[in-house]
């Protein structure tokens, strides 16, 4: 498991970057956001890969990022780890309930290893919730 609670660093064009970009492993996350009305969210949104090797520890998508979650979007981090997670066994997504909407659809997540180890193919996991994550839902 990594030490500590991860956070975003940097923002580039292409992606938010989390962790040391001089690390070896590599994965791409993709947050989807839903079309519904008020599929967005103001809230503190936290993560944590949890595969067959290791874990990631939480990771925010803290305050300065909010916005990076409003209807139908689509939010693209690189994750920039030390240890190769395996195979991904489970998802842990929340939010904190902060701010004035909360509430939040979330449709999918994507994990995509951009660094496959030597002989093997890269992998990709998806990650389907197709619900709320809100208290009166």
């Amino acid at each position: 498991m990594f030490e500590g609670v991860y956070s975003i660093l940097f923002q580039t064009d292409e992606a938010v970057a989390i962790g040391d970009v001089k690390a070896p492993e590599r994965y791409e996350v993709k947050i989807f956001t839903g079309l519904n009305s008020d599929a967005g969210t103001t809230a503190n949104v936290f993560f944590n890969l949890i595969g067959d090797r290791c874990e990631s520890g939480v990771i925010s998508l803290g305050d300065p990022y909010k916005t990076m979650l409003p209807r139908g979007s689509e939010l693209t981090c690189a994750l920039h780890t030390n240890n190769c997670f395996g195979n991904l066994v489970y998802l842990r997504i929340w939010h904190d309930n902060t701010g004035k909407h909360p509430s939040w659809f979330l449709t999918s997540v994507v994990v995509k290893e951009l660094v496959a180890s030597v002989g093997n193919d890269s992998e990709e996991w998806i990650f389907d919730v197709h619900d709320w994550l809100a208290v009166e839902y």
